[in-house]
C-alpha cells in the first residue's frame, strides 16, 4: 500500500483508505475469542494481563494475536487499530453495525 509522507511530523497516512465494508469483511472471519482478544489488545492491555483475565496462557494469547494480524492483513498494531476504527469499532466491546 503506498504511503504519503506528511511534512515535518514524520507521520505516514495511507493514500488509499479501506471502505468500512471492506474493513468489516476483514474482521468477519475472526472467532468470538479472537474478537475478544483483539478488543483487549486494541484497548492497550498486554498479553500477560489478557491471559490472566481470560484464564488462558500468555502463549495462547500471542497465538491468537498472530492469527488476528494474519486474518486482518495487519502488519502492526497501529494498522489493526486504524482498521478497527474504519470497520466501526468505537472503543467499546463490539464493532458498530452500520449500513
Amino acid at each position: 500500500m503506498p504511503l504519503k509522507h506528511l511534512a515535518t511530523n514524520a507521520v505516514f497516512v495511507p493514500e488509499m483508505q479501506f471502505g468500512s465494508s471492506e474493513s468489516r469483511n476483514r474482521f468477519a472471519s475472526l472467532t468470538p475469542r479472537q474478537h475478544q482478544i483483539m478488543q483487549l489488545v486494541i484497548a492497550g492491555h498486554p498479553s500477560k494481563n489478557i491471559a490472566m483475565d481470560l484464564g488462558i496462557s500468555q502463549r495462547t494469547v500471542e497465538n491468537h494475536r498472530a492469527v488476528i494480524m494474519q486474518k486482518t492483513y495487519s502488519k502492526c498494531l497501529p494498522e489493526l487499530v486504524r482498521l478497527a476504527f474504519s470497520a466501526g469499532w468505537n472503543g467499546g466491546d463490539e464493532l458498530v453495525k452500520s449500513h
